[in-house]
C-alpha cells in the first residue's frame, strides 16, 4: 500500500502561525471584507483551471502540492472565504454559540474520523468516485459530531481527549 503524504506538520504549523499573526489584526479582516467579491470571482476562475489541469490525478503528490498554481489557488480561496464570511456570516445566534463551544472538539476529532472513513471506503467498497466523496462527506460529518457527543458524555475520556474537566 502506498504512503499518502497528507500529514506534513512543519508546513501546516508554519502556515498556522503566519496566518494567525496576519489575520488576528482587525485591519486585515476589514481589507479582506472589502475585496471579498473580486477574490471570490478569482477563486472560482482558479478552481476551473485547477480542475482542468488536475482532474483525475493524485492531488496528494508533491508535484501537485508544491505547484505554484495550486498554492495560489488555495491561498486566494482562503482569502476569499475569510472575506465572504466576515462580510455576510459574521453573526451570533444559538447555532453559532453552540458551534463556538464545540469547534475545538470538532477540530480534534475530524481527522481521526476522516482517516477511518476514507480507509474503509477505499479498501472495502468498490464505489464510483462520486459516491465515495458523497459518503465520505456524510459519514465524516455525522461521525465527527457523533463521536464528539459520545466523548463529551464520558468525563475521563472528555478530559483526556478534549481537556474539558466539567460540563
Amino acid at each position: 500500500m502506498p504512503v499518502v503524504t497528507t500529514y506534513r506538520f512543519g508546513i501546516y504549523f508554519v502556515a498556522f502561525l503566519i496566518g494567525y499573526y496576519i489575520f488576528s489584526h482587525e485591519k486585515v479582516e476589514k481589507i479582506l471584507e472589502k475585496i471579498s467579491i473580486p477574490t471570490s470571482i478569482l477563486a472560482i476562475i482558479l478552481s476551473v483551471f485547477y480542475v482542468y489541469f488536475y482532474f483525475g490525478k493524485n492531488f496528494t503528490e508533491s508535484e501537485i502540492l508544491q505547484n505554484f498554481a495550486t498554492n495560489l489557488y488555495c491561498w486566494i480561496t482562503v482569502i476569499a472565504m475569510i472575506g465572504i464570511f466576515k462580510k455576510y456570516f459574521n453573526l451570533e445566534n444559538s447555532f453559532t454559540k453552540h458551534m463556538t463551544k464545540t469547534s475545538f472538539g470538532i477540530y480534534i476529532l475530524h481527522y481521526f474520523v476522516l482517516v477511518i472513513v476514507g480507509y474503509v471506503l477505499v479498501n472495502y467498497f468498490d464505489l464510483p468516485a462520486i459516491w465515495n466523496y458523497f459518503l465520505a462527506f456524510v459519514l465524516i460529518f455525522a461521525g465527527t459530531f457523533g463521536l464528539l457527543e459520545i466523548i463529551s458524555k464520558i468525563p475521563i475520556i472528555r478530559y483526556l481527549v478534549l481537556g474539558i474537566k466539567k460540563k
